[in-house]
């Protein structure tokens, strides 16, 4: 009977993004005492992870990019124009329709799968994906109980700051609630 895994790709991802991670460690802290012949093996391993990596994060992408995702990932008008035509079509084929230069097409496009990336890494591991890097920090600090004297001392800003964020922060989640 053939294993079906109820991994989605992006828990695939996240799992030899860790591998790829781990190899290439074990390749610096080895450096010195690796023959030839190993450390050609470990340079195939991670070219294959890459390779996988790559096919993975297409496949995620492709499989749950989503209009109502776009307008939640604020992309440019540009950059969701590109990646809804890029589900159907090449590079070369958007850049004729819109009539810009293929390598345009191309580095837009990058940049959208690494913002819609993030975005699901965000949700996957339950952090509000419309907050800020500061807002993702004092979100987790307020939440854990810290004060705001507490928070901005962790962090190096201001108390005015913190409170600024969690407005921003309550906004942002349509929350009036008190304690997030």
């Amino acid at each position: 009977m053939p294993y079906i895994s109820n991994k989605t790709n992006i828990d695939l991802y996240q799992e030899y993004k860790e591998s790829r991670k781990g190899i290439t460690d074990y390749k610096i802290a080895n450096m010195l005492c690796l023959d030839y012949a190993r450390e050609e093996n470990i340079n195939e391993i991670i070219k294959d992870l890459n390779e996988v990596l790559k096919e993975l994060k297409k496949r995620f992408v492709y499989e749950s990019l989503k209009k109502e995702d776009l307008l939640e990932i604020k992309l440019t008008k540009r950059q969701e124009q590109i990646a809804l035509l890029r589900q159907k079509y090449t590079c070369t084929e958007v850049a004729n329709i819109l009539g810009i230069p293929p390598s345009t097409v191309f580095i837009t496009y990058n940049v959208v799968l690494n913002k819609v990336l993030r975005y699901k890494e965000k949700i996957k591991e339950k952090i509000p994906p419309v907050l800020s890097k500061q807002q993702i920090d004092i979100y987790f600090l307020y939440i854990q109980g810290s004060k705001n004297a507490q928070i901005a001392e962790q962090l190096n800003i201001s108390v005015d700051t913190v409170k600024t964020q969690l407005k921003r922060i309550k906004k942002k989640m349509n929350t009036g609630n008190k304690s997030i």
